[in-house]
């Protein structure tokens, strides 16, 4: 993954860093480590979880379409029912795999789109 370029940094923020000597990519990188949806969806009591919760805010928040709600579904109740039945060890294993299996999924939907709008056919077919 690429390294942030350029962030705006707000003053409260700049305050805190110099206030207790962090530095801003410090702050981030601290954030960015405890941003693991697998295991919060299979422990969402850890005391790690508030990176998680304000991540899942965001995604919720740019979630307009009720179409990705109802696509996202699926993979939301699968991730739900693993960690219903079973060890918490097991139910982890199974929860990343179950996100693995989703992202490949919304990555293939979005190179699907992308060629459906480049090279759709009147009636809808892809032409190959």
């Amino acid at each position: 993954m690429k390294n942030l370029e350029q962030v705006t940094v707000p003053k409260p923020v700049s305050q805190i860093c110099d206030i207790f000597g962090l530095t801003v990519q410090q702050l981030v990188q601290r954030f960015l480590d405890h941003v693991d949806l697998g295991l919060y969806f299979s422990n969402p009591f850890s005391t790690d979880r508030w990176a998680n919760v304000f991540t899942t805010e965001c995604v919720l928040q740019n979630m307009g379409e009720e179409k990705y709600l109802k696509r996202y579904a699926t993979f939301v109740d699968r991730i739900t029912e693993a960690v219903l039945s079973g060890t918490k060890a097991d139910a982890l294993d199974k929860v990343y795999h179950i996100i693995d299996e989703w992202h490949k999924a919304v990555l293939e939907n979005r190179i699907h789109e992308i060629m459906k709008d480049d090279s759709d056919t009147e009636d809808g077919e892809l032409i190959f």
